[in-house]
């Protein structure tokens, strides 16, 4: 192909990838989004700013309160870096909001792309320059990383720019610039470290030996004030707090349901000494399914183009693929997402224009080569399915009325209390919208009495829960007794609520020690540990409960020798006070988080079944366990309300197998199918099925054979008999029958993704 016929090709390439940059930036600006993105941190600093109170956090972790020079509230800006929060504060002064950051992303995807076609032009030619572009702006990623209105665009053209650069014939000057662009890189985002020192190995020779010198002093005037800055603030150079307590977080808490637990800090590197086996575990184990989701990051097409590429220059490409996967295994403990990554994915891109510049060599049609390229680029949101969310599905999983505030609830919460003091909540976009200075909601609540207790937080007295009463973060027997004792300030159903908080003396929640840190290796069969009756009270059981071994129309006498053999259904309740003597705390894994109790010997059996398991490569993880009467009133209330009075989907208090401390709800390794009835095609669902009964438990509520419609089957939901009753083909209703078909409703919809139905 003549090079007219390049450019032009290039030219109509560029222009299609304007048109997909566009369409990205209009639904990142138009739509609601998730209410905890990163954004509302980066628009909140940038908001401080433009009120001349410096980078000052509208969110602050619980966590960040107790880091090194973090004495007052909100605690100086030691977790995120400058340069973006400047960066965004005219866009915010200007009135753009909290789409500030889609704004400025959107205009450096725009400069980022021009840079592609002219690299990716000059270095291969044949168009190339021109699909790189076309594939970047319709990546997956691209979309996502411009909801999220943070610094990765920035990053990413910032990397390529010195990726790219040739300094050799251009003097001192240019290599002091080139290094000024380096010393950027980590003022954006801690991961800069990494890129630049990613760039310096893939191109490194190509700066002229001679001017080194420049090189390095253009990026230390950039990066050496901000960290010495930080170094003298908390006493530790190189500003790395961003990853502090990360990676410990990563491990102990793999359901990801909400931020830390504690309110210990542990350094990164400490946590990679102590642990180093369970960070390569969870890095390997990351690395597997970047590569399984690796559609999410770049479509398989236009892989296969930059494989083709790169065979033209395998030795640069080669030294580029090892450097990108080296970034990637790095990373990848920290990190379950591709956003990380992002900053790389334009070299990507570029080894792909080179297959399409080679491909050129054999078709000679411009608008052939165009249709394949536009072709490959779109293939990416279509093939192959199901491994690959695209953004536009995304937000399903949060509700209208969590993405957005109503303006009475905002306008209460401005107004509400002490204007100077702190608000906990569990929802950024909360925080934004009423320019309040919030504290992230921590798990329990005694960690939040314990940070009302300090003295930069001891006026702080009102909860904003952005997602109703019953969310993640909010969830448990301790939560439904402190919501008890709140007042309502303001109350939307299904979507925010505010409280005032009860005086510190009022307060009554068992004091909760710090928690232990996981053993370097989990065991694969566990001892049951020695538990506390106010252990298991603490998590999920009312302090005034009556007399635990009290039963209330079990379907068997209440001094039978074990309760556990009970039938339970509507029609035969446990009582408000049921609570089992010998509740153990199930491992992590297999449980998916801490706090999940079973009775002593279903915990023995369910450890059995697991190491037996995963000695056939079957990763069994536990999402419910026991569950106490009060808990099951709290879930049943909320599907009455989200699904009408005669739901069939919750069972009610005392109706629920879970209260037995013998049933538990299963889930596949990674948490795909949680209470989902696709559970039961997964691997784990299989395996289940086919070997469960061996070790006592047996699934309550299989697929009914005729299909009638009488009750909903869940795959997921298994129930430990004790082992007189579990080799029994059928038992008798007073040893603990399973539930009838009969006592369960028609179908009326989906299940709610919450602790189990029934």
């Amino acid at each position: 192909m003549g090079p007219e016929r390049a450019r032009r090709l290039s030219l109509v390439l560029f222009v299609l990838a304007g048109a997909a940059a566009a369409l990205a930036a209009s639904w990142a600006v138009s739509v609601d989004p998730p209410p905890n993105l990163d954004r509302y941190d980066y628009v909140g600093r940038a908001w401080h700013a433009t009120q001349g109170e410096g980078l000052r956090p509208l969110i602050v972790y619980p966590l960040r309160m107790v880091f090194p020079g973090a004495g007052s509230f909100p605690p100086d800006n030691l977790t995120r870096p400058p340069l973006w929060p400047l960066a965004l504060s005219p866009v915010v002064a200007a009135g753009a909001g909290s789409r500030a950051g889609v704004w400025l992303a959107a205009a450096l995807l725009a400069a980022l792309l021009y840079w592609m076609r002219t690299v990716g032009d000059q270095a291969f030619g044949g168009g190339a320059g021109g699909l790189a572009a076309l594939a970047l702006a319709a990546s997956f990623t691209t979309w996502r990383v411009l909801l999220g209105g943070g610094p990765e665009i920035a990053l990413a053209l910032l990397t390529l720019i010195v990726w790219s650069w040739r300094p050799r014939g251009g003097g001192a000057l240019a290599h002091l610039a080139c290094g000024t662009l380096y010393g950027l890189l980590p003022l954006l985002h801690p991961t800069g470290w990494l890129l630049a020192a990613a760039a310096l190995a893939a191109r490194g020779d190509r700066y002229d030996r001679r001017h080194l010198g420049w090189l390095v002093l253009g990026a230390a005037a950039a990066v050496v004030p901000w960290h010495l800055r930080l170094w003298l603030l908390s006493g530790h150079p190189l500003g790395l707090l961003q990853s502090y307590a990360e990676l410990a977080r990563n491990l102990d808490d793999p359901g990801g349901l909400g931020p830390y637990r504690g309110l210990t800090p542990q350094p990164t590197w400490q946590v990679m000494a102590s642990r180093s086996g369970e960070v390569v575990a969870l890095g390997l184990h990351r690395v597997k399914m970047h590569l399984l989701h690796l559609n999410t990051w770049i479509a398989w097409p236009v892989a296969a183009l930059a494989v083709y590429g790169a065979a033209g220059e395998w030795r640069l490409a080669l030294r580029d693929a090892l450097v990108i996967a080296a970034v990637a295994i790095v990373l990848a403990p920290f990190s379950a997402e591709f956003r990380p990554l992002f900053p790389l994915l334009p070299v990507v891109c570029l080894w792909a224009g080179a297959g399409l510049a080679r491909l050129g060599g054999r078709l000679s049609s411009p608008a052939a080569l165009a249709a394949l390229a536009a072709a490959a680029v779109a293939a990416g949101w279509f093939l192959p399915p199901g491994l690959a969310s695209s953004p536009l599905h995304d937000l399903d999983a949060w509700p209208p009325a969590y993405r957005k505030a109503p303006a009475p609830v905002v306008q209460k919460l401005r107004r509400a209390g002490d204007p100077l003091a702190a608000v906990f909540t569990e929802s950024a976009h909360l925080a934004w919208e009423s320019r309040r200075e919030v504290v992230f909601l921590p798990r329990s609540p005694q960690i939040l009495e314990r940070l009302r207790r300090m003295a930069p937080l001891r006026r702080a007295t009102i909860l904003a829960l952005g997602q109703g009463r019953h969310s993640k973060w909010v969830d448990g027997a301790d939560w439904d007794r402190l919501l008890a004792r709140c007042t309502v300030i303001e109350e939307h159903p299904e979507g925010p609520v505010l409280l005032r908080l009860p005086p510190l003396d009022e307060v009554q929640s068992p004091a909760t020690p710090e928690e232990p840190r996981a053993p370097e290796s989990p065991p694969e069969r566990a001892t049951p540990p020695t538990t506390r009756r106010a252990e298991a009270e603490s998590l999920d059981v009312a302090t005034d409960a009556p007399d635990p071994s009290s039963l209330d129309s079990l379907g068997v006498a209440a001094e039978a020798p074990d309760p556990s053999l009970a039938l339970v259904d509507p029609r035969h309740r446990l009582a408000a006070g049921y609570l089992p003597s010998d509740l153990v705390e199930i491992p992590v894994p297999p449980a998916s988080r801490k706090g999940l109790l079973l009775r002593a010997p279903a915990q023995q059996a369910l450890m059995d079944m697991c190491a037996a398991a995963r000695r056939e490569g079957i990763e069994l993880r536990v999402v419910s366990a026991f569950r106490s009467w009060q808990r099951q009133q709290v879930l049943y209330r909320s599907a009455q309300a989200r699904h009408g009075e005669h739901q069939r989907w919750v069972a009610p208090p005392g109706a629920s197998e879970h209260q037995l401390g013998t049933t538990v709800d299963f889930a596949d390794a990674e948490l795909r199918q949680v209470l989902e009835p696709g559970f039961a095609a997964t691997e784990e669902g299989r395996w289940l099925a086919a070997h469960a009964q061996r070790w006592g438990f047996r699934l309550s509520y299989p697929p009914d054979p005729e299909d009638r419609g009488l009750y909903h089957p869940e795959p997921w939901h298994y129930r430990w008999w004790p082992p007189a009753m579990a080799g029994a083909n059928s038992p008798d209703s007073s040893a603990g029958d399973l539930p009838s078909p009969s006592t369960r409703g028609k179908r009326e919809g989906q299940p709610d993704r919450e602790e189990g139905s029934r």
